[in-house]
């Protein structure tokens, strides 16, 4: 990576990663201050596999590490981790064919600072059947009365889905019973 952090000026877009393959990414690591939600989901994580003109990956970083609504807590997962709700680790395997481009989007109005590492592992016998990690942001603030919210909305082809962070606000009186069925 060259340097052990960046600082982003507010609406920068840097690549964190270009690498050529086939390989596949086996760990992302960031930190970065403390702020308020509006500013911690105002940095967006975005994956190009192999040239391709429009992210495969593209979601909020805290969010893509497994925390709603910008506010870091301390989680761990099967493929998450975020320790002492500051060091934010992913190892979902990102498989790439020709080559991988890593960017961070700071779309906030005031600088960032950024620590990262991306690990991955060079492959030259990819297997034809590793597939691409894909991951996008959906939200609806607020939802809509009788109007169900579709988490996984067009999906199509092979694959597997992985799963999903969903984040839930009570806006009236603080209760919300859960009911219904996950569509």
């Amino acid at each position: 990576k060259g340097a052990p952090y960046r600082v982003l000026a507010a609406g920068e877009r840097v690549v964190l990663a270009e690498i050529e393959g086939p390989g596949t990414i086996r760990h992302v690591w960031m930190t970065f201050p403390p702020a308020e939600p509006e500013v911690m989901r105002a940095k967006v994580i975005e994956v190009f596999y192999d040239g391709a003109p429009k992210p495969s990956v593209s979601v909020p970083a805290v969010d893509f590490f497994g925390v709603p609504w910008g506010r870091p807590v301390p989680l761990a997962t099967a493929l998450t981790a975020i320790n002492e709700g500051r060091g934010f680790n992913s190892y979902l395997p990102m498989p790439f064919r020709r080559s991988v481009r890593v960017e961070l989007v700071n779309a906030a109005d005031r600088p960032a600072y950024l620590y990262f590492q991306i690990d991955y592992t060079l492959e030259p016998d990819l297997p034809r059947a590793a597939g691409y990690l894909h991951a996008a942001f959906r939200r609806e603030n607020p939802t809509r009365l009788r109007r169900d919210f579709v988490i996984a909305d067009g999906l199509r082809g092979p694959g597997r889905f992985v799963g999903c962070v969903v984040g839930v606000r009570v806006l009236d009186r603080g209760e919300w019973y859960g009911e219904g069925e996950v569509k």
